[in-house]
């Protein structure tokens, strides 16, 4: 990372060819800098004595100075009081004049071994500043470091979601460093304190989406395999892809304000795609309002609850589009029809049979969301998302699992801000769902996909959303007649299911079968490898011999790539279930250069550890074996 630290003080004038690169690689930022641009003459900075690499700046609102007198000793002796000893990602907070960051990137990075690094700027006044005094095109081009310039706080948090998930960045998620420069903390302190807890909140974030339970994932598979004839006889929502462009779509979830606007649905059936929560049919059905579909994609047995009791004439052309991680019970508890929605999990990858695959978060009322916008939906108006707690409610009136569930009410609290502009009180969980609704509405907005209002006249604010009360939608957004069930309908009705799929199936999952054997083969080989030279490894961990140590890891790291030989298996087939193990693993494994001053003492920690992972995984894999050959009973 950065090799132009030298060169990029060499001349003054760089601001047209920084901007050029500005433009090619951030072009939301361009106009935030050119702002600051023309209002040069009212900035808070100025540019003080010394050499155009040694130029000091003046902050006029406090009348300190922003760097030391000697600028570069001061910038080199703030990076040497953070331990960036195996800082594989980097957080730098404060971009100032570009002193620091360049710094870093230039004389610390290879050292510390670092992969990635984000700097967040508040102030675009600064940066401009920055951009006129140093050549930063080699830094802003330059792929493995993200610049967040000006973003308000309330959006950090999916900014930095978004980026850790990318490459697989969360694996380093005890192995990262925030540096700061204490002039930016003094002059932005509330703002850069958010930034830190977001980043925080982030990271826990980005390894929880990855699944952190492996029994949760195991019933997914599970529930996937005892699905497959509904996967493979059911149209899927790939056919109706983009076919509701422009018509509007109301998302219904089961929040406690639900009860305030659910009449308003009534005469909507033909004017707006109506998709309901799987916890929200009873309650519409009751009313007489019959919405065209309804999503589900939770692992557990309350689902069936959900659908008990309804008659097949109740839900005549209301389409259940469940995740086929549910279980089977599901599908014969639904007395109407199927349309199938993949999760963007692997292991549906691995069938190839194609349904359409969304990435869908934690929640029905998400998938709901996620839905309307893969069928090309615009608007997208939410009612009943409340993601929050209501007069100590957490659901609807008439909620088959009631209105004060458990689930959510024994969970931490915590304050967000509300869609009234007043803080309103939430759980872990609902949090978790906020934060997911807020990492799609920055990517919808990003891709220009259309408008989502947010008409659920309580609850917690979503950032990206417009705020708005449901009939004040209906009346600007839901007019004409579109008839939703006949476009639904003119796509599926010919749905037929391809010829031979079963015995592919079947032969794909005897494979399977073998290739699983044979991993669990080679755990026992990288098991006995370690126990073979425990003692002497715990040795070479006081007194590290590195060309031995060497030699060892090799032993046993071998067998861990032999696991991983067959793609479509590890990656696809095993890697969702196994990676809740094995993502903590390997994020502990690069934490390890915090802990151990010589890299060869690392390793030999790093071999010990092996024990333990070659102990756990097969464990793992017979749990699917068995799964595997469960399933080929009903081939």
């Amino acid at each position: 990372m950065g090799k132009n630290f030298k060169k990029a003080r060499k001349q003054l004038n760089y601001y047209d060819m920084n901007m050029s690169a500005l433009a090619d690689r951030y072009p939301e930022y361009v106009e935030l800098v050119r702002t600051a641009e023309r209002n040069r003459k009212d900035s808070n900075y100025e540019l003080t004595g010394g050499k155009f690499d040694q130029k000091g700046l003046k902050v006029k609102s406090t009348g300190k100075n922003y760097y030391d007198t000697d600028v570069i000793q001061g910038v080199k002796e703030n990076i040497g009081t953070f331990d960036l000893r195996g800082a594989r990602l980097v957080v730098y907070l404060g971009f100032g004049l570009g002193y620091d960051p360049l710094f870093y990137t230039e004389q610390v990075s290879q050292q510390s071994n670092t992969q990635n690094m984000i700097v967040i700027e508040k102030d675009p006044a600064l940066f401009y500043m920055a951009m006129k005094l140093f050549d930063l095109r080699s830094f802003i081009n330059q792929p493995r470091i993200q610049i967040l310039l000006g973003v308000p706080a309330e959006k950090i948090f999916s900014e930095i979601a978004n980026w850790l998930n990318i490459e697989n960045r969360y694996y380093n998620a005890r192995a990262y460093q925030i540096i700061y420069n204490q002039s930016a903390f003094d002059l932005d302190y509330e703002y850069y304190d958010s930034v830190i807890k977001s980043f925080a909140s982030a990271d826990i974030y980005a390894i929880n989406n990855y699944g952190n339970d492996t029994e949760d994932s195991l019933i997914g598979t599970e529930n996937m395999f005892a699905n497959i004839n509904e996967i493979i006889d059911n149209p899927g929502i790939n056919l109706l892809k983009d076919k509701f462009k422009g018509i509007p779509a109301v998302c219904i979830a089961t929040g406690p304000s639900l009860n305030k606007n659910k009449h308003l649905l009534k005469g909507l059936e033909d004017k707006a795609l109506l998709i309901s929560c799987d916890a929200t049919l009873k309650i519409l059905l009751e009313m007489g309002v019959k919405p065209h579909l309804v999503t589900s994609l939770e692992r557990e047995m309350a689902v069936v609850q959900l659908f008990e009791g309804i008659k097949a004439e109740q839900v005549e052309d209301v389409y259940l589009m469940a995740c086929p991680v549910v279980y089977n019970e599901v599908y014969k508890t639904y007395p109407g029809k199927n349309i199938i929605v993949y999760r963007k999990f692997d292991h549906f990858k691995w069938l190839k049979i194609d349904r359409g695959m969304l990435d869908i978060k934690y929640s029905a009322g998400n998938m709901a969301f996620k839905v309307a916008e893969y069928l090309g939906c615009d608007p997208i108006i939410l009612i009943g998302q409340d993601l929050a707690l209501a007069g100590g409610k957490s659901n609807a009136e008439g909620a088959t699992l009631g209105d004060e569930q458990e689930s959510y009410l024994r969970e931490r609290r915590f304050m967000v801000p509300g869609n009234d502009g007043n803080p309103i009180e939430t759980t872990q969980s609902l949090k978790m769902f906020l934060q997911a609704f807020e990492i799609d509405m920055k990517n919808h907005n990003m891709d220009n996909l259309g408008k989502v209002i947010n008409a659920t006249e309580g609850g917690a604010f979503i950032v990206g959303t417009e705020v708005t009360t449901f009939q004040d939608a209906i009346d600007k957004h839901v007019s004409e007649t579109t008839r939703p069930l006949d476009i639904i309908k003119a796509e599926i009705d010919d749905f037929k299911p391809e010829e031979g799929i079963r015995e592919r199936i079947k032969a794909q999952t005897e494979h399977a079968i073998e290739e699983f054997e044979r991993m669990i083969d080679q755990c026992k080989k990288g098991y006995d490898e370690v126990v073979l030279n425990k003692s002497e490894l715990e040795k070479l961990l006081e007194n590290p011999d590195e060309i031995r140590i060497k030699e060892l890891l090799k032993t046993v790291i071998d067998p861990k790539l032999e696991i991983q030989r067959d793609h479509e298996v590890w990656q696809l087939l095993f890697a969702h279930v196994g990676q809740s193990y094995f993502l903590n693993f390997e994020i502990e494994l690069r934490g390890l250069a915090d802990k151990y001053p010589k890299p060869a003492q690392a390793n030999a920690k790093l071999i010990l550890m092996h024990e333990e992972y070659y102990e756990i995984m097969p464990g793992i894999m017979q749990v699917i074996v068995k799964i595997l050959r469960k399933a080929m009973e009903g081939f």
